[in-house]
């Protein structure tokens, strides 16, 4: 590394001085004890301190660029995930509020609503004071009731944003690993990435290994204590997975075979080569089976 460090660094003094034949009399030099007397000597340095100088600018530069070479869009994928977790667990907990809050002033017509999205813009389009009369729950003050609408608002706009943040996960995720967007779907395939750490480290882990990734706390009982191994992690959240009954474990093994080809052929061909629909389909044939 240290070689290859200063081969670049000989380059660049290269271009800095411009005196070829100088250097061409020092081939190899990098490896050489007396390298600072030799650039002397060729005069394409004046004195040691600017050679240190030029050496201490060169290795900032080299570092910076090896830094900037290190990124890959997965791990962008990886921070969009957590980022996505967090905007989950803010939501439930806001719900959380907001239904209970709600429950107390409308009971009855809380239990009408099947997501917080339905409730929470029912809320804000049409709980104002003085519309509760004569039903069954408590009549909330004007400030009581602008609280409610306010963290209903508030829920919206995380759910918003939240749909936004997966629709962008999505279309990088159609670009950097098109075949386990496919077989996976967008967004289990990116909580896939963010568990391994990367498309990297996904592509090298068996399908024993996908099949329970995200299980690692259950995986931990059961190598400690003795309990019952896991027989999905992440995977669980497949629709073909959750519509597999009591078969769970038998698709979720055959759901990890394909995410394992597809994240292989995702890797090392840079997202090029196309198989996921072969892959999905041929899964989907074995299930029904």
């Amino acid at each position: 590394m240290l070689k290859s460090i200063y081969g670049e660094f000989e380059k660049k003094l290269k271009k800095k001085y411009s005196q070829k034949e100088a250097f061409e009399n020092l081939e190899n030099y990098s490896t050489d004890e007396n390298v600072v007397k030799k650039l002397i000597e060729n005069k394409i340095v004046k004195d040691e301190k600017t050679y240190l100088k030029d050496l201490h600018d060169f290795l900032i530069d080299f570092t910076k660029f090896k830094l900037k070479r290190e990124y890959s869009p997965d791990k962008i994928v990886v921070q969009l995930v957590q980022g996505l977790e967090d905007s989950e667990k803010i939501t439930n907990l806001m719900y959380e509020r907001v239904s209970e809050i709600f429950s107390t002033y409308d009971p009855e017509k809380e239990k009408e609503f099947t997501n917080m999205k339905q409730m929470s813009e029912y809320i804000v389009k049409n709980v104002k004071q003085g519309k509760n009369k004569n039903k069954m729950g408590w009549d909330l003050n004007k400030d009581e009731i602008l609280i409610l609408r306010k963290f209903s608002l508030e829920l919206l706009n995380y759910i918003k944003f939240k749909e936004e943040l997966e629709k962008y996960i999505e279309k990088i995720m159609k670009k950097f690993a098109p075949n386990l967007t496919i077989v996976a779907g967008p967004i289990l395939g990116a909580r896939l990435i963010n568990s391994a750490g990367s498309l990297e480290r996904l592509s090298k882990f068996p399908s024993s290994t996908i099949q329970v990734l995200g299980a690692e706390k259950a995986l931990f009982r059961h190598l400690r204590s003795g309990a019952k191994p896991p027989k999905h992690g992440l995977v669980l959240q497949h629709p073909l997975v959750l519509a597999a009954g009591k078969n769970k474990g038998r698709v979720a093994r055959m759901l990890a075979s394909k995410i394992m080809i597809a994240c292989r052929t995702d890797y090392f061909s840079k997202g090029k080569k196309i198989i996921g629909e072969k892959l999905l389909e041929d899964l989907k044939n074995k299930v029904k089976k």
